[in-house]
């Protein structure tokens, strides 16, 4: 996962019509080409304002293809012509970096907790219905609902080593997490 830091020059002159055009149409048109902006600010500098943005991706190759995609989309285009006709330049300079985490970054902390309480939690809502399915079974084959004939006996023990093998990813994955 990498991130990436975006940076325009904007114009207090025009800021609203910069912020109408990214808000109504540049964030909806980046999202159809799978952009994730995790946040926007507004900063001042002693000579400029500034729009900032973070986006997060799974890695630069896919980040590029996006970028590449929404810059060529025929709709965003003629947005950018008609509000240039209409205002002017909503934008001076562009900054973009690539941020990539550091091996000790709390961000890779952070998503490493989450993943470990994600799988703990899928872990835990399969292992009921598995041991419900564990218990019918073990009924069903004692015989105690009916006598069970030959073809429902290979059924029942079929269905045993698939809920035994399930019960064991279950485990596995309570493990690692």
């Amino acid at each position: 996962m990498i991130h990436q830091l975006r940076i325009y020059e904007i114009f207090e002159h025009n800021k609203a019509a910069f912020h109408d055009r990214f808000r109504d149409h540049a964030a909806r048109i980046m999202k159809t080409y799978g952009f994730h902006i995790l946040a926007i600010w507004e900063a001042q500098t002693e000579a400029r304002t500034e729009f900032v943005y973070l986006l997060v991706w799974p890695d630069e190759p896919t980040m590029k293809d996006a970028w590449a995609k929404f810059m060529a989309d025929e709709e965003w285009k003629e947005i950018k012509r008609v509000t240039g006709a209409q205002h002017g330049d909503l934008v001076g300079e562009i900054e973009s970096r690539v941020l990539v985490p550091t091996n000790y970054s709390p961000l890779l902390e952070h998503t490493d907790l989450a993943k470990r309480e994600f799988v703990a939690f899928v872990a835990h809502e399969l292992k009921n219905p598995i041991t419900s399915l564990k218990a019918y079974v073990e009924l069903l084959a004692s015989g105690a609902l009916g006598e069970v004939n030959e073809m429902q006996a290979n059924f029942l023990r079929t269905i045993r080593a698939n809920v035994e093998r399930m019960s064991a990813v279950i485990s596995d994955l309570n493990d690692s997490a």
